[in-house]
């Protein structure tokens, strides 16, 4: 996926609409797991990521093993700001959240093409993250593709809030608002089977993260938001699309380490949004907080952190508080760009810890939120090279701090500069620059949209150290970025419909009888099984046996009540799926 801006055509809603002054909305409460691969992430709806619903522990768990596996990120949230007015007028606008705490600059709900609400309950109808799973969607397919009829419809699938959903108010209690026609805007992306522009999970549809692909991810999860709360600057009438996901592919085994946030922003204001800056803040935290280096790659749009030696923590591999640390084995921890460029990264001070300079703490004003998302030093001081990255005296201006490979002690990184304390965090800004240049036409204009996918991936080799790691995720992060360009080429395996399997309906398997009572022969000529699992339609596994088995097996499904079943087998070739109905 390349970025672009679609340019979209205002419509009337069927829906009234009605100004956030008469809503009393809600803060976003909706917390969700994103947890299929290596890493246990939490997500809201509310613009920030990986804060638990308590705000008290981070939320990247990595390698996730149990609830005291050690983190590398304790909070990020997302900041966005752009002006209307230009050249002439400027009136800045600003969103901004960072641990989630507080009052909300972002509410749920999706906006109407004029910047309102639809009505006064959107925002407590859409207080909610919707979710499904590899599981159910393969399922759901194997249910259409036996006989082209939706025999047990899921209702996760059924009820995912995707464009013109004809099933959305039957699943979900509320209508699904019409979005503008004809144009890519349209609330989840899904596969669409026949083409026709309307999701209908009856039809063979189903949800997949990229809209002009039928990748089945390993989760998603899906939330709309907008900027119409409190917070510092004023608000841009933003309506925010975020679809969080995860998949597997034992060829790229990067994906088991890493998750992805693909954000679909919308101008609804009925004026031009110019030199929108789309950023992330981020606190990471490395294991334990008091040992972390953070970089950037911008030939990756990458930023990253890593540890400032070979133990996190203290000598003995333990921290402050309790804090679970990674001890002799610190991994990095990188965030990239995949569609977009990395345009500015900038690192700032927690205040609260030393006494550093006032220009490099963190912002206040909406002013100081813009500097830092548009380069800049929270005093508007541009970014100079070498050092802290703050020399008002330099002219030596560049577009992001410590840009160097810290294995290298002549390139500018934490490392070669020797940066000691602090509690660190960052802001990386991708986006739309024109700042009012007529002829350059960048502005977000009313009911345009900007799109950018963000890869979170963990990087840790045995036996390497921790500027070790640095090298590994450079070469990881170029193997993501291929994968992520050529998933939908038939040449990239991971690109098939089950992302990590090849499917095969079982034409060459016979299952009878069909209906049965729970007990049914499995003849497979030929062929050698390695792992049966049945399913009930709810995707919960009721049986399964692994072993090697030739030719045919008998099965015996013991206290499982009536109803449609899915047997799952696995061969050297690939995997099949057999529908199994179950009788008195």
């Amino acid at each position: 996926m390349k970025k672009h801006v679609t340019l979209l055509i205002a419509a009337l809603c069927y829906l009234s609409q009605i100004s956030f002054s008469q809503i009393n909305c809600p803060i976003p409460s909706a917390h969700d797991n994103i947890n299929t691969n290596n890493i246990n992430a939490k997500v809201s709806n509310g613009g920030y990521l990986f804060r638990d619903s308590g705000g008290n522990f981070a939320g990247f768990q990595v390698p996730y093993m149990n609830s005291e596996s050690p983190a590398t990120i304790f909070a990020a949230g997302l900041w966005l700001g752009g002006f209307t007015g230009l050249p002439d007028n400027p009136n800045l606008k600003l969103a901004s959240v960072d641990y989630g705490s507080g009052a909300s600059r972002y509410m749920p709900g999706p906006l109407s093409d004029v910047g309102t609400m639809f009505s006064a309950t959107s925002c407590e109808d859409f207080n909610k993250i919707w979710t499904v799973t590899k599981t159910e969607i393969q399922l759901h397919i194997l249910d259409f593709e036996d006989n082209g009829v939706i025999d047990n419809p899921n209702s996760n699938i059924v009820g995912f809030p995707c464009r013109d959903n004809p099933n959305f108010f039957a699943e979900n209690g509320f209508a699904l608002p019409m979005v503008t026609d004809g144009l890519n805007q349209g609330y989840a992306p899904f596969f669409d089977r026949n083409f026709d522009g309307i999701y209908n999970a009856m039809d063979g549809d189903y949800p997949t993260p990229l809209e002009d692909g039928n990748l089945i991810p390993s989760q998603m999860s899906w939330s709309i938001f907008n900027d119409l709360g409190d917070g510092v600057g004023d608000i841009a009438r933003l309506e925010i699309q975020m679809t969080t996901w995860s998949v597997e592919c034992p060829l790229a085994p990067v994906l088991d380490n890493t998750i992805f946030t693909s954000y679909r922003i919308i101008n609804r204001a009925q004026d031009p949004l110019d030199s929108l800056h789309v950023g992330l803040w981020v606190d990471f935290d490395l294991g334990c907080f008091t040992d972390d280096y953070l970089g950037c790659n911008p030939d990756l749009n990458t930023f990253y952190a890593y540890n400032q030696d070979q133990i996190d923590g203290d000598t003995n591999g333990g921290c402050q508080a309790g804090v679970p640390t990674y001890s002799t084995q610190p991994p990095v921890q990188a965030v990239t760009f995949m569609d977009t460029e990395l345009q500015h990264f900038l690192t700032y001070q927690n205040a609260g810890i030393g006494a550093p300079p006032p220009p490099i703490t963190g912002p206040g004003t909406p002013a100081e939120y813009f500097n830092y998302l548009s380069g800049s030093w929270r005093d508007g001081t541009p970014i100079t090279e070498g050092g802290s990255g703050y020399d008002p005296t330099s002219m030596d201006i560049v577009d992001h701090v410590y840009f160097g490979d810290p294995n290298e002690s002549t390139e500018w990184s934490m490392e070669s500069v020797g940066v000691t304390g602090g509690d660190i965090r960052a802001i990386a800004s991708t986006g739309k620059f024109d700042f009012g240049d007529p002829s350059i036409d960048l502005a977000l204009v009313s009911q345009a949209v900007f799109e950018t996918t963000i890869a979170w991936s963990f990087h840790q080799e045995e036996g390497l150290d921790h500027l070790g790691n640095v090298t590994l995720m450079f070469e990881e992060v170029e193997q993501l970025r291929n994968w992520y360009d050529n998933y939908g080429l038939s040449s990239n395996p991971c690109a098939i419909i089950s992302s990590d399997e090849n499917i095969d309906f079982g034409k060459n398997v016979t299952l009878y009888p069909n209906p049965n009572n729970g007990i049914f022969e499995l003849d497979f000529p030929n062929e050698k099984i390695s792992q049966l699992q049945v399913f009930d339609v709810s995707g919960k596994m009721v049986w399964e046996k692994i072993e090697d088995i030739e030719n045919s097996v008998t099965i015996h499904l013991q206290n499982t009540s009536s109803g449609i079943y899915f047997l799952k087998g696995k061969t050297a070739s690939g995997v099949f799926y057999k529908k199994i109905v179950v009788g008195e």
